[in-house]
């Protein structure tokens, strides 16, 4: 179970989804907007 906890935790990461974002052609500021707002509420969470 700790495994699958780190990798969901290393596949959540806010820096994975701001190159997501960028790689699908989202402007890099809104990148990094939607992923600070991530980190500050989702990511915790997890």
């Amino acid at each position: 179970m700790e495994k699958f906890k780190l990798s969901v935790h290393h596949s959540r990461n806010p820096l994975h989804l701001y190159c997501h974002l960028v790689e699908a052609g989202t402007e890099r500021r809104v990148g990094l907007l939607l992923s600070r707002f991530y980190e500050k509420t989702v990511f915790r969470i997890i």
